[in-house]
């Protein structure tokens, strides 16, 4: 089932329509993807495919348009919810090791995405392999929690996992 997600939500700027994101964003869509968006709210995919379809949209532009509204966020797969009250499970200390040059772009996500886990213990070591951008200060800053390893020259990924191992 397809879902309105919490902080998504409906205004017009001008006469056009536009949805608010979840992060505060404002996206202007055309009058065909809003009528889209407003009618997959509440609908499973096989129902989305049958119905909407008979409106001579062929099942490829409504897979299509389906995939992007997700993606920019605007509607939320049920099965890609989370589970609000996740309990938390523990077991044996897990060590996550990662390997990084360069990469503050993609890290957020990624550190984040590891903070939401609901098993303990985790302890995550970044392995940063001659990175040139600052990423030591930027995680001693922003992820205290991160163990952090700085390689002065880059070596092979197979190379910077075992030292990640070795150090952790």
């Amino acid at each position: 089932m397809y879902l309105q997600p919490p902080g998504v939500e409906e205004t017009k700027i001008d006469r056009r329509h536009v949805l608010s994101t979840g992060e505060g964003g404002k996206i202007v869509i055309d009058a065909k993807l809003f009528a889209f968006w407003k009618f997959a709210i509440g609908k499973d995919l096989s129902t989305i495919l049958v119905e909407y379809t008979a409106q001579e949209v062929n099942q490829n532009e409504v897979r299509a348009g389906l995939s992007c509204l997700v993606e920019a966020g605007l509607l939320l797969r049920e099965q890609d919810r989370q589970p609000e009250n996740s309990e938390m499970v523990s077991g044996p200390l897990v060590s996550i090791i990662i390997v990084a040059h360069n990469s503050q772009e993609w890290l957020t996500e990624c550190l984040d995405s590891i903070g939401q886990q609901t098993y303990q213990p985790i302890e995550i070591l970044l392995v940063d392999n001659g990175s040139d951008d600052g990423t030591g200060t930027w995680i001693s800053s922003a992820y205290p929690q991160v163990k952090y390893h700085r390689l002065m020259t880059s070596v092979s990924f197979s190379k910077a996992i075992n030292i990640g191992v070795e150090k952790s």
